[in-house]
């Protein structure tokens, strides 16, 4: 089957793609990435931190160094080095609704597409190009918290659970359609934002390697209909995380990151 995939270049995605990977051996698999967040402007300053431990540094110092090494399989790997182990090559789509971009996606000739925190819209003649549809994770409940940070939304309003929902793509309405599936984990007390980011992506790569497995077969996706209910929220404002903060929450929390990114560097027995 031949399965398109796309992600934003950050280090959540960057996971999730490394998640999957098992499961995209079998399947011909191409790779496009948003290489910018729509409207940058609205990130308040509050979260600059999370902006940078999500894109800047993995982008600019992690991956690019990881990658001088050879690979030794034994690792996580970069968007680049996640590619050429499946014998492709990672490619930036930021106008996939142009002509250009149409063309591309044509050009692919997929069953599915995959989008993880792409940061672009599909419009209608990108989503009628794949004989299966566009399935798209989520990293929320849906209906509930449609929109953008949808963990932040959950842990500032006290949530006892985080998720995510992997969902079909069929217009261009944000965070809409049909569910396929709702993964949900319990907060335990204080949380840390990008931990907390980062918990809901092995859950939800399941749901999608199941979701592939079940079209390769043929057999139907599990389809809910999204009730009513919910809100559809922006970028938080610099209140909003002064809020988050003032009941103990962390954004970024240092030794954890660390560790995350000491996983894209191969074993000192291998280097």
């Amino acid at each position: 089957m031949r399965v398109t995939l796309l992600l934003n270049r950050d280090l959540h995605a960057c996971v999730a793609l490394n998640l999957l990977l098992p499961a995209l051996m079998r399947h011909e698999t191409s790779i496009w990435l948003s290489e910018t967040v729509a409207r940058p402007h609205l990130i308040p300053h509050a979260l600059t931190t999370l902006a940078a431990a999500e894109r800047t540094i993995p982008t600019t110092v992690v991956w690019p160094l990881a990658d001088r090494v050879a690979d030794s399989g034994d690792c996580l790997g970069s968007f680049e080095r996640c590619a050429a182990r499946l014998g492709t090559v990672a490619r930036t789509l930021d106008e996939p609704n142009s002509t250009e971009g149409l063309a591309t996606l044509r050009d692919a000739r997929p069953d599915v597409i995959v989008s993880i925190r792409y940061s672009r819209i599909l419009g209608a003649a990108a989503i009628a190009i794949p004989r299966f549809g566009v399935l798209n994770l989520h990293s929320g409940q849906l209906p509930k918290y449609r929109g953008v940070v949808a963990t932040f939304r959950a842990l500032l309003l006290g949530d006892p659970e985080i998720g995510c929902t992997l969902h079909r793509i069929v217009d261009a309405e944000i965070d809409t359609g049909p569910i396929v599936g709702i993964a949900t984990r319990r907060v335990e007390g204080q949380a840390v934002l990008f931990d907390a980011i980062q918990s809901v992506y092995p859950s939800g790569c399941a749901m999608i390697a199941d979701a592939l497995d079940r079209l390769e077969c043929g057999k139907p996706l599990a389809i809910t209909v999204a009730g009513a209910g919910g809100a559809y929220y922006t970028w938080p404002t610099d209140a909003d995380v002064a809020e988050f903060l003032s009941r103990g929450h962390q954004v970024v929390e240092l030794s954890s990151y660390a560790r995350l990114l000491a996983r894209f560097v191969p074993s000192s027995k291998q280097t």
